[in-house]
């Protein structure tokens, strides 16, 4: 544009009107049109009308959120933009995988090739497993599921103790390990041996 006033201006001519326009092949600041065209005669210190790029057109961000972060990245790709940086968050109602949210948010218009910051869910936060020892085998269940697990094998170990019959004897996996959420616990309960 500056090279373009200078020209016009060694011609004994002025710039008239700017008006800039998106191009995705001339540079921003290009001049990429001018009225009158080149070669038309006009009176000396006539305006000369310019039209200048303001580069790429903008794109307008997509709303990615709830898919996948593979078909996310293709929906991005398809418009020329890139992924960002991508977080982990844990969700209990999002599956795992899924986009939960993005940066910038859909229909903001960004630079061509920009990247998208994604926060894909990384499933259901982990849980802590209570310790059932020492419960009834019907108590430690309650428990159990009230934690989000469930109940898994169920072995049975010989007692002469009529007071630890039906009691939880151990457990696997020990109380405070993190698991799964549905994660089972496999219990091992006394059980009264009369002899």
């Amino acid at each position: 544009q500056s090279a373009a006033t200078t020209a016009l201006s060694s011609a004994g001519l002025t710039v008239g009107d700017v008006t800039r326009q998106a191009s995705s092949t001339v540079p921003a600041g290009t001049v990429i049109g001018q009225n009158p065209a080149a070669g038309t005669p006009v009176a000396p210190g006539s305006a000369v009308d310019l039209v200048i790029s303001s580069g790429p057109a903008p794109v307008t961000v997509p709303d990615v959120v709830g898919q996948t972060q593979s078909a996310a990245a293709t929906t991005l790709s398809n418009v020329g933009l890139t992924v960002g940086d991508v977080t982990r968050q844990a969700s209990s109602t999002v599956p795992a995988g899924t986009v939960i949210g993005q940066n910038p948010a859909a229909g903001t218009p960004v630079a061509p090739g920009a990247a998208v910051n994604l926060t894909v869910s990384s499933g259901p936060p982990p849980v802590t497993v209570p310790n059932v020892v020492g419960l009834s085998q019907q108590s430690a269940s309650a428990v159990l599921t009230r934690a989000g697990l469930t109940v898994g094998s169920i072995t049975y170990q010989g007692t002469t103790s009529s007071r630890l019959d039906g009691q939880v004897a151990r457990q696997n996996p020990a109380a405070g390990t993190a698991v799964a959420a549905g994660a089972s616990v496999d219990l091992i309960v006394y059980q009264l041996v009369i002899g």
